[in-house]
């Protein structure tokens, strides 16, 4: 057996087990040690337990962090779907009306502002997804995920104001980020959630 299969399976293996039985198992390892290995095993043992101290810390670190990026994100699309910020167009005075025959490009014709980082938020927002499908946080994913995908981002322009879809501002080149990846994370973030619930049943029953 490869070191990889043994690391897996004792993982696997002791997970199953309680702290007591652990501890059990350890002062057993403990009396078939020669005189010799013994030292060094009262060293690894107390190394051990600074190492989980470490790896506690660093995961209440990074829960903390990630559910700070929540509240953010979160915050962020709110203030955009209010329409308290917006973003701003204005005529391109150097687009060729006559070159274009019967048909012309909006995004061409019209040059876009960002003053207020709408675009940047919703980047971040975007990578916050990916994030939270990497960690398994299917719930953040789904929400910030759905709101994205619903909300309207106001433009303000001085002909006419309009409301544009995430979608919309991807087709006019004005957000940089895998919209298609968020398309296709979001449902999986709703139906996971209830794939494990019935998981869990099936086992139980």
């Amino acid at each position: 057996m490869n070191l990889t299969n043994f690391l897996k399976q004792t993982k696997s293996i002791a997970s199953q087990y309680s702290a007591a039985q652990l501890a059990a198992f350890i002062q057993d390892i403990g009396r078939t040690l020669p005189e010799y290995s013994r030292e060094d095993f009262l060293k690894r043992l107390k190394a051990a337990g600074n190492l989980t101290e470490k790896a506690a810390a660093s995961k209440e670190a990074d829960t903390s962090g990630f559910q700070e990026m929540y509240l953010l994100v979160r915050e962020n699309l709110k203030t955009i779907d209010s329409q308290e910020i917006a973003l701003s167009s204005s005529v391109n005075t150097d687009y060729d009306y006559d070159s274009y025959n019967d048909w012309y490009d909006e995004e061409e014709e019209f040059c876009y502002e960002d003053n207020e980082g709408i675009t940047d938020m919703l980047e971040e927002a975007c990578t916050f997804i990916h994030t939270c499908m990497d960690r398994e946080s299917y719930r953040e994913g789904d929400e910030i995920g759905s709101q994205m995908l619903s909300m309207e981002i106001l433009c303000v322009n001085e002909y006419e104001d309009e409301e544009l879809s995430i979608a919309e501002l991807a087709d006019r080149g004005l957000l940089q980020c895998d919209l298609k990846q968020v398309i296709l994370e979001t449902p999986i973030a709703c139906i996971m959630p209830y794939r494990r619930k019935t998981v869990r049943r099936r086992c139980i029953g």
